[in-house]
């Protein structure tokens, strides 16, 4: 199978067992960290290098030489005494350059951190700032859109899905900055990486593995952005919109048509709200925040959650009434 070079250390990273040890890794409420934490991000940090030099590895391959920021350009500076060997003539730039090396090991590092972050959601609890704010914020962040504790408790399926979305997300940097998230999203088919992650979910325990690939598609294709302003009214609307003509969004939000008008599920929207911020909120952390930065990043992440869940309110539950405001 040509795709199993990487598709193989994908699943050595992406699977019930490693899932499984990260969660039961993740900070305690009160701060506390596991003792073997450390040692299971660097087995991500590991795994994760591995998936990306192999990915690395098979982009050089298919790439036209012009496009991929992945091969080394061959010297213009040339000896008459040397005459390439038949491996040169049939794969040129296939080794490794050393700014490739480098991206793979930033990138590696930022797949860690992700982790990293998500894992230690638990734990803001007592570092987060105490006022009502920021704490009503944090309730909503780790109990989620029904307060079912999905991260607090570890919730096998709802981790496998963020594990899942932090893994991929990055994957399309290997190719350079732009356009970055839309190739992580489209890599998820191209390389058939929603097998294994559908398989994992399914042995998390997860009743709807389809209607949670299509949210993964959607986190991963989510460039890294701000949160403030984003509860504006124009904001808002704008997010909707792009919710709205998003096909993998749709089928989350169960979109569908009775008597000539159209409508969307309650609970579906919700817990894409809670996904949105949550996804967000981690993406923040991961580039590092102080006290001051993290109780900003959290209160405007809980106006965005009420400015969306009062449009839907408002909505009559038809995609229509979303965008009325």
């Amino acid at each position: 199978m040509i795709l199993q070079p990487v598709l193989s250390p994908f699943e050595q990273l992406v699977n019930p067992g490693m899932f499984t040890w990260l969660i039961e890794n993740r900070s305690r409420a009160d701060g506390l960290v596991p003792p073997t934490q450390e040692q299971a991000l660097a087995e991500v940090h590991e795994k994760g290098s591995a998936l990306l030099q192999a990915l690395a590895s098979m982009l050089r391959a298919t790439e036209p030489p012009a496009q991929s920021p992945l091969r080394e350009r061959p010297s213009a500076v040339t000896t008459t005494a040397t005459h390439p060997t038949k491996e040169d003539q049939t794969s040129p730039f296939l080794t490794e350059p050393p700014s490739a090396v480098k991206k793979i090991e930033a990138l590696a590092q930022y797949m860690t951190q992700s982790v990293q972050s998500a894992l230690r959601l638990t734990a803001l609890q007592g570092s987060a700032p105490q006022d009502p704010e920021t704490q009503a914020a944090l309730i909503y962040l780790l109990e989620g859109p029904q307060a079912t504790s999905a991260l607090a408790t570890g919730a096998p399926a709802t981790w496998g899905m963020l594990l899942s979305a932090l893994i991929v997300a990055p994957l399309g940097q290997l190719l350079g900055e732009e356009g970055a998230a839309a190739r992580s999203r489209a890599w998820l088919d191209e390389y058939l990486f929603t097998k294994p992650i559908a398989a994992t979910l399914s042995a998390l325990g997860h009743p709807e593995v389809e209607h949670a690939l299509a949210l993964i598609r959607y986190l991963v294709g989510q460039p890294d952005e701000g949160l403030p302003a984003f509860h504006s009214t124009e904001a808002v609307h704008s997010l909707l919109s792009a919710w709205l003509s998003d096909d993998a969004v749709r089928r989350f939000l169960r979109v569908h048509t009775f008597q000539g008008v159209e409508y969307f599920h309650k609970e579906a929207f919700e817990e894409l709200t809670w996904w949105t911020v949550t996804w967000r909120i981690i993406r923040h952390a991961t580039q590092g925040l102080n006290e001051a930065e993290l109780s900003q990043v959290l209160a405007e992440a809980y106006r965005l959650v009420q400015a969306l869940l009062e449009a839907e309110a408002n909505s009559s539950y038809r995609t229509e009434g979303l965008l009325r405001g």
